[in-house]
């Protein structure tokens, strides 16, 4: 983590940059769950616009 922060110019603490990770960890399901979603639901716009056509 010290690496990372240094490599890219990161301004925090160790610490802070291990709870970022685990937050986003925790709560990536969600967030791809949430694109999945919203990818189905503009799929099935574009069907009903090709129709509508």
């Amino acid at each position: 983590m010290s690496q990372i922060t240094s490599e890219h110019g990161i301004h925090v603490h160790v610490n802070q940059l291990h709870k970022w990770k685990k937050y986003f960890l925790k709560e990536m399901p969600q967030v791809f769950q949430k694109q999945n979603k919203d990818q189905e639901k503009m799929k099935a716009e574009y069907e009903e616009q090709l129709e509508n056509l």
